[in-house]
């Protein structure tokens, strides 16, 4: 194993043994346990998000009980109803999805020449820069740092092997040019 195959394994977190997986079409144990954990880890982050939304909702009954007729019957079915029934829903919304089942696990491939698109954008309003790496494999584009352009050569030939709905890259092999 070359060095530069060792440091691709080390950015992508990945061994022999994942890899021999990956090229089975299955995912190692390793990898679905790293993957399961991160999708859980969101969904976490997503109940506790709703917490705040709950609180901005609770507003709504007390805003229209605390004013009294003053405002009328208007004031109250804004903060009564539309407001509690839109923030709340929307809290709803995000502590189901963060109580809802892991989800299904697909491996997917691409091959190709890499490509790596840096796009940088001036935003006037803010007069800042922002910079954006993306790694093209074939035809298919995953989000990348700088790091990786140490590691994957402009044009040289690759297999990724990733998790489709997250378009996480979980392995890569570099493919030898034969001539």
């Amino acid at each position: 194993m070359t060095m530069e195959d060792q440091k691709l394994r080390e950015y992508f977190k990945f061994d022999d043994a994942d890899l021999d997986a990956n090229r089975k079409g299955q995912f190692s144990e390793k990898q679905r346990t790293r993957l399961i954990e991160a999708d859980r880890k969101i969904q976490q982050r997503w109940g506790w998000r709703s917490i705040p939304l709950f609180l901005i909702a609770a507003v709504g009954p007390f805003a229209a009980v605390s004013a009294g007729d003053f405002f009328g019957l208007g004031w109250k079915i804004i903060w009564g109803f539309v407001w509690t029934g839109v923030w709340g829903g929307i809290g709803l919304v995000m502590l189901i999805s963060s109580l809802s089942k892991t989800k299904q696990l697909v491996l997917a491939k691409a091959t190709g020449k890499v490509n790596i698109v840096r796009d940088r954008r001036y935003r006037s309003s803010t007069r800042t820069h922002n910079t954006s790496l993306q790694l093209r494999i074939g035809r298919h584009s995953f989000d990348a740092e700088e790091a990786l352009t140490d590691l994957m050569m402009q044009g040289d030939e690759y297999i990724v092997y990733y998790e489709k709905d997250w378009d996480e890259i979980i392995s890569a092999e570099f493919v030898p040019n034969i001539k």
